[in-house]
């Protein structure tokens, strides 16, 4: 038994800020909404290629999600840096950019409007 990768992320949130939410991460990654199963509370799923890995969820007071606390990040690898920072300026998203020390590694980092920060990883040229 072994971790692959990340399947998906989920992010809970009041049903109005759902829209707020799924925009966000359309302009910023290019995402696509896609099909979601008839789950009985609001909310959407958000593709890259054939893979839902944003799932965005409408807590509701009757709703039976636990509130799991501060989620300090999510961490995501990515390609083509320079595509991606474009994005980012065209779309006015503040990010930081970080090298990791002694790997060939940069990362940017951006903070969705629920307060979630996503780390984007890209393999880099040389250290």
């Amino acid at each position: 038994m072994s971790v692959i990768r990340i399947d998906h992320i989920n992010i809970t949130v009041g049903p109005e800020k759902i829209g707020m939410i799924r925009d966000f991460y359309l302009r910023a990654l290019d995402l696509r909404e896609g099909p979601r199963p008839a789950f009985p509370f609001p909310g959407c799923w958000l593709y890259a290629g054939e893979q839902a890995i944003v799932h965005i969820a409408g807590k509701t007071p009757a709703s039976d999600a636990a509130d799991t606390g501060k989620l300090n990040h999510v961490a995501l690898a990515c390609d083509d840096i320079a595509a991606m920072t474009a994005r980012f300026e065209q779309q006015r998203i503040p990010y930081r950019v970080r090298d990791v020390p002694g790997q060939r590694l940069r990362q940017i980092f951006i903070t969705d409007p629920a307060g979630v920060v996503l780390e984007l990883n890209f393999t880099v040229g040389s250290v």
